[in-house]
């Protein structure tokens, strides 16, 4: 039932979906607009990317219609972004069910515990492997960015060579200045742009060969070259986009079991958007 309302343009916001309940027992810095409408925390980096909530809310009402307080929204986020990602190209892998969902939701979770996308390679390593994620797991997952798009204000201070900026592409770096204008300018809108020049609607490991070209923006992206173990891996991904396939599967399997609730912990929700009892 949930893969038939899973469409694929919504691959990328359920895999955010799930990486955000995995990494803090909560949901996205959005859904606490519902919780808690006054609060005013600062938005993250990626405050922009979490989108096809009402897909997810439609799935779990004929959950909770069919079987009540049965299905837990990580069961259901789990699994509504394991049938997106094979939609788009990603072969089938394992998702444990039989989770519950955590009684609290805290908008700062989102902002301590998500990689930001200026971090360095060590910084990145070091947030991915307090999770048990190893590099190699890093490397397949920002395959991702095949698919993804990025608003120019996730970027822009690079573009435009402030202290932050990275390698890339000249011509490259020319056609994304006539799209993303400087931050600064007061009629700046935040206009979204491909996170890869070759970006498609297929998972198909482009992102690699884009890397390697230095034709993407986001310095974690970059970050990817700054290591003989990481151009490795990424090397061998862009040659063998299947094996790189299963070893983001692999690395999805990984994300489900961090920071998992069984038995008597937590709850299940009636509602993907609030505690029980909170709406």
């Amino acid at each position: 039932m949930v893969a038939t309302l899973v469409l694929s343009a919504f691959m990328v916001a359920l895999g955010e979906a799930h990486k955000h309940r995995s990494q803090h027992h909560g949901l996205h810095v959005t859904f606490y607009e519902h919780t808690c409408p006054k609060r005013k925390p600062p938005p993250p980096p990626n405050s922009y990317a979490l989108r096809g909530l009402e897909v997810l809310d439609d799935a779990k009402a004929q959950l909770e219609a069919a079987c009540p307080c049965i299905v837990s929204c990580t069961d259901t986020i789990a699994l509504a972004t394991r049938d997106a990602s094979v939609l788009v190209g990603i072969p089938h892998y394992s998702v444990p069910c039989g989770h519950r969902d955590s009684c609290s939701s805290r908008a700062i979770d989102v902002l301590n515990n998500l990689p930001a996308p200026f971090y360095d390679l060590p910084t990145l390593t070091h947030n991915f492997e307090y999770r048990n994620l190893n590099v190699e797991d890093f490397v397949a997952l920002s395959g991702a960015h095949s698919i993804v798009n990025a608003h120019c204000s996730s970027f822009g201070y690079g573009l435009y060579g402030h202290s932050h900026a990275y390698s890339m592409d000249k011509t490259y770096a020319d056609e994304l200045k006539h799209i993303c204008p400087p931050i600064t300018l007061p009629c700046f809108t935040n206009p979204v742009v491909k996170l890869s020049k070759d970006s498609t609607h297929k998972m198909d490991g482009s992102y690699y060969s884009c890397l390697r070209k230095n034709q993407a923006f986001l310095p974690l992206d970059h970050a990817l070259m700054t290591s003989s173990k990481t151009r490795t891996i990424m090397r061998k991904m862009a040659l063998h986009p299947d094996w790189w396939a299963r070893k983001f599967g692999l690395a999805m399997e990984k994300i489900g079991t961090i920071g998992i609730l069984t038995g008597g912990q937590g709850e299940v929700r009636s509602s993907c958007r609030y505690v029980n009892g909170g709406e």
